[in-house]
């Protein structure tokens, strides 16, 4: 199967496919002749494949043989040289910096030099115990990486594709109690923090529920403090260094604000204006807030108050228990949060809701038992 390319600059089409060069070796080969679109491309590349097709009618009978070996005879290295072009130009730039990063420093050092046909689910197995010291989210997180380079090739180049046959890794581990802070430890740990960035920067993150580079994407623009209202519509990755799109489209959200939240912001927001701080941006001002200096900070001012060490993304985690155990409805959490389905909202903070069930037996016992 080829694979129809439009040049970025030329705006002209050309074909990738598999085959073997002039000297019979296995490799992506391109058939280009600067077409103006893919239909021409099509139709040019039907033609040379149908000429080579009438040239091969003379061979031996064993060509379909030869043909299947030479699919399989590619390379895990150029087929996943192809899978992160195909990617880059169809994911957020963050998105593909994990994918690449994945790939070229988990994946590639094992496979780089193995035959796609060679490949089979005993060797992906040995491949998995090499990487036993990680975490098994993240060992699933590579394997569903690896298979999906095996369903590019098998889409695009009808290439041997064995995922279905291999075995999920098994989770062993001891599930991680998720870490959060009840209202109180939080105003136990604000009460202790004198920079007054970072008090802004933690009560959005306690009662907006945002992400880390949601936060850090914010502009005063975001703000309609006359409304009481917020958006998120962006997210900084400190990975690519830029501020994109946020995680997926219903991350987009207006959110309202809460009187207090509304009255600290103002503050925080005049305190820049008396220092003299111009910046669209509300946190970090021209420079990004440092990660590490974050995660230190954090921690430093939990010690002094006297309160159990969270991640940053534990505030997103206590803005959502807060609301769940306030009987926030789970839908209402989930498009507050910005989560792609309920079913994300429930599979993470499922076990955070109320187990009422004084409440279930009173709406029982209202249903009137009638005899028979």
């Amino acid at each position: 199967m080829a694979s129809y390319e439009k040049h970025p600059k030329t705006k002209l089409w050309s074909v990738r496919y598999y085959g073997k060069d002039e000297n019979g070796i296995p490799r992506q080969l391109r058939f280009s002749g600067g077409f103006k679109t893919k239909k021409d491309a099509q139709s040019a590349f039907e033609e040379y494949m149908e000429k080579k097709k009438e040239e091969e009618k003379n061979k031996p009978i064993e060509i379909e043989k030869a043909k299947e070996e030479e699919k399989d005879s590619v390379l895990f290295s150029a087929l996943a040289s192809d899978f992160l072009r195909h990617k880059k130009t169809r994911v957020k730039e963050s998105t593909y910096y994990d994918i690449s990063s994945r790939l070229n420093t988990r994946i590639l050092p094992f496979f780089k030099d193995k035959k796609i046909g060679d490949i089979t689910p005993i060797m992906v197995n040995q491949w998995l115990d090499t990487l036993s010291d990680y975490s098994h989210n993240y060992r699933s997180t590579l394997l569903t990486q690896f298979c999906s380079v095996l369903a590019f090739g098998d889409k695009y180049f009808d290439l041997k594709n064995i995922s279905s046959k291999i075995d999920r890794p098994r989770n062993i581990e001891q599930k991680k109690e998720m870490q959060v802070w009840t209202p109180e430890e939080f105003q136990r740990f604000i009460k202790v923090v004198s920079d007054p960035q970072y008090i802004a920067f933690y009560w959005t993150l306690y009662v907006i529920g945002c992400r880390l580079g949601e936060a850090l994407a914010l502009t005063w623009n975001d703000f309609d403090f006359e409304n009481s209202k917020i958006k998120i519509n962006k997210s900084f990755s400190y990975k690519t260094q830029k501020t994109t799109s946020p995680k997926n489209s219903t991350s987009n959200r207006t959110l309202s604000l809460p009187q207090y939240y509304k009255n600290i912001m103002l503050e925080y927001k005049d305190w820049q204006s008396q220092n003299k701080i111009s910046t669209e941006h509300v946190f970090g001002g021209d420079q990004i807030l440092n990660e590490n200096t974050i995660r230190r900070k954090t921690d430093e001012a939990a010690e002094r108050a006297g309160v159990k060490r969270i991640r940053i993304h534990d505030f997103r985690h206590s803005c959502a228990s807060l609301l769940l155990h306030k009987g926030v409805q789970i839908v209402a959490v989930s498009k507050y949060l910005g989560h792609a389905n309920v079913t994300q909202t429930l599979n993470t903070y499922g076990h955070m809701m109320p187990d009422d069930q004084s409440m279930i037996l009173n709406a029982l016992n209202a249903i009137e038992q009638k005899s028979l």
